[in-house]
């Protein structure tokens, strides 16, 4: 059912916002995301396009999306994530790996995996 997949995202939302180290609840978050886009195309389609079942979910999109804004804003603090890259950046980065969905799942799977780890190193600060 739609309402018990939305309940484990904003689970585990909660779980990378307990997570100490923010660069690991960041890009954790990334990966699951790019993963979601192979594994739960269905949510994915509720949640982010314009599906009507979508809209039942408006109370947990913003509470994902203010989460989310939290999680980048740790990471520049801890100083794990690239100077000048914005929410809007990150953002732009899982809405890349989006469109592959569309793809055969065997296609699709190997690409977005690729494209979420390419994400991840434009993200992450130089060491």
């Amino acid at each position: 059912m739609l309402s018990e997949r939305v309940a484990v995202c904003g689970a585990e939302m909660r779980q990378a916002l307990a997570d100490p180290d923010p660069w690991r609840a960041l890009s954790g978050t990334i990966l699951r995301f790019a993963d979601r886009q192979v594994q739960d195309r269905g949510l994915n389609e509720a949640l982010l396009g314009s599906h009507e079942a979508g809209l039942a979910f408006r109370r947990e999109r913003k509470e994902h999306s203010a989460a989310f804004e939290t999680l980048v804003g740790r990471a520049h603090a801890a100083g794990v994530l690239r100077e000048g890259v914005t929410v809007d950046d990150v953002r732009a980065g899982l809405l890349a790996i989006a469109p592959f969905r569309a793809l055969p799942p065997e296609r699709s799977a190997v690409l977005i995996r690729r494209l979420g780890s390419l994400v991840l190193a434009g993200l992450r600060a130089p060491n």
